[in-house]
C-alpha cells in the first residue's frame, strides 16, 4: 500500500479545527462570520460619508479667551526664532514667532496687507487691521478640533495659524485673509465675541479676499465667508446663533433675552 506523506495531525488541520468545536460554539462562529462578510459587502456597496459642519459651524464659538474654540491648542516648536523685519508701517508693531522657513511663509502672506491702506479701503477693513498693532502671530502644531483655520487669544493678543499654512503647496497669500480675520477680533478685544461680531469678522474677511486674491483662486475660507455675508445679515446672524455663538444687541438696541 502506498504510504501517505506525513502531514498535520487532524486535529491540527482546517476541518480537524472545526469538528472540535461545540455545536454552540460553532454556530456562534459562523453567525459572526455571516455578520461580517455582511457587513463588508454593505460598506463596499455604500461606503460610510462623513457629515461636514454646517457653514456657520466651520469657526467655532468662542472659549475663553480664545475667539475660536480649538478644544486644544499645541503651539509649533520655535526651535531657533528668526527675527521678523516688518514689511511696512502698518505692521511695524506686529510680532512674529516662528524660525526662519515658518518666519518666511508668514512674512509673504502679511506683505499683502501693506497695500490695505488709503481712503479707498473699507472701513471694516481698515478696522480691522487696527487689530494688529501689537499682536503675536505663531503656528499651532495641534488644533484639537480639525479644519479650523486660526483662532485669536484676545487675552494675550496672539494670533494662532492652523499648521496647514506653513506647508509649501498653500499659497502664501491665503494666509492674508484668515489674518484679517482674527485681527477684527483683536481690534474688539473688550467687547463680548457673540453672532455679530464674528459676522463683521467674516466681512472683514471677505474684503480682504476681494482685495487681494482674484476669486478663481480662492480657497475655502474665502468662499465660505461670501456664502455665509450672502445669506443677508438676520439670516447669517440666525445661523450663527443656532451654531453656538452668543445673540447680541442690535447696535443701540435693547439687550436681547437670553
Amino acid at each position: 500500500m502506498e504510504e501517505q506523506p506525513p502531514g498535520p495531525p487532524e486535529a491540527a488541520s482546517p476541518r480537524g479545527f472545526l469538528r472540535s468545536m461545540p455545536a454552540p460554539l460553532m454556530a456562534l462562529f459562523l453567525a459572526l462570520a455571516a455578520g461580517a462578510l455582511s457587513l463588508a459587502a454593505v460598506l463596499l456597496v455604500r461606503p460610510p460619508s462623513v457629515t461636514p459642519p454646517r457653514l456657520a459651524e466651520r469657526r467655532p464659538p468662542p472659549s475663553g479667551p480664545l475667539s475660536h474654540d480649538v478644544l486644544r491648542l499645541k503651539p509649533a516648536p520655535v526651535d531657533t526664532p528668526a527675527a521678523f523685519a516688518p514689511p511696512c508701517p502698518l505692521l511695524a508693531e506686529t510680532t512674529v514667532e516662528s524660525g526662519a522657513a515658518g518666519m518666511a511663509r508668514i512674512a509673504a502672506g502679511m506683505r499683502p496687507l501693506c497695500d490695505l491702506t488709503g481712503p479707498s479701503v473699507a472701513p471694516l477693513l481698515r478696522e480691522a487691521l487696527a487689530g494688529l498693532r501689537g499682536a503675536t502671530i505663531r503656528f499651532a502644531a495641534v488644533f484639537g478640533r480639525t479644519g479650523v483655520e486660526s483662532t485669536a487669544d484676545r487675552a494675550a493678543r496672539r494670533i494662532w495659524l492652523n499648521v496647514k499654512f506653513a506647508r509649501s503647496q498653500t499659497p502664501t497669500v491665503t494666509i492674508a485673509p484668515v489674518i484679517v480675520h482674527e485681527a477684527w477680533h483683536l481690534a474688539h478685544a473688550g467687547e463680548p465675541l457673540g453672532a455679530r461680531q464674528e459676522l463683521r469678522a467674516r466681512e472683514a474677511e471677505l474684503a480682504a479676499c476681494r482685495e487681494l486674491i482674484p476669486k478663481e483662486f480662492w480657497q475655502r475660507g474665502c468662499d465660505e465667508a461670501a456664502e455665509l455675508v450672502g445669506m443677508g445679515e438676520a439670516e447669517a446672524l440666525a445661523a450663527l446663533e443656532a451654531a453656538g455663538y452668543a445673540r447680541e444687541p442690535e447696535p443701540g438696541g435693547p439687550v436681547p433675552e437670553q
